[in-house]
């Protein structure tokens, strides 16, 4: 089976406040415009070293810990203030917000549509190189489980 292309995926965050469990859906989502790149989410469980002394065969032996639900990287083409001060305004709130990433070019009857997840924006930079375009980055650290859905394939 071939790929699916990510041409239009989008970066929504919830205009409202509410959990994110699956059964609660913001209903409408601000997209931040002008996205170039949209990286993660890198999850990943830490794990605690439980080797003892008498370890039969010499080796490490781990369990797993606690998920980290990651981080979520953005670049985009600073346009008009509009998507940076969305970021920034999210990053001095200082606020855990849900956000949404929606591949478009995943088929609406195809699972795994979005990323639905909460988390807080944790960094933001721009970069205006002499021989460049205005571009920025920025970053979303998740808090809680993300959840790669189909059900809620809306607007």
């Amino acid at each position: 089976m071939a790929g699916y292309s990510a041409y239009g995926t989008l970066l929504g965050v919830a205009t409202s406040a509410s959990s994110l469990d699956l059964t609660t859906n913001p209903s409408s989502w601000t997209y931040i415009a002008e996205l170039t790149g949209i990286g993660g989410p890198s999850i990943s469980v830490d794990t605690i070293d439980v080797t003892t002394h008498d370890s039969s065969t010499s080796y490490r032996e781990f369990v797993a810990g606690l998920i980290d639900g990651g981080d979520i990287t953005l670049e985009g083409n600073l346009a008009s203030a509009a998507a940076g001060n969305t970021m920034v305004d999210l990053l001095n709130a200082r606020a855990v917000v849900n956000f949404r990433v929606k591949f478009s070019g995943v088929p609406a009857a195809t699972t795994g549509n979005d990323w639905l997840l909460s988390g807080m924006v944790n960094s933001f930079e721009t970069d205006a190189p002499h021989d460049g375009k205005i571009s920025f980055s920025g970053g979303l650290k998740l808090t809680g489980k993300p959840y790669l859905t189909s059900t809620y394939a809306t607007a």
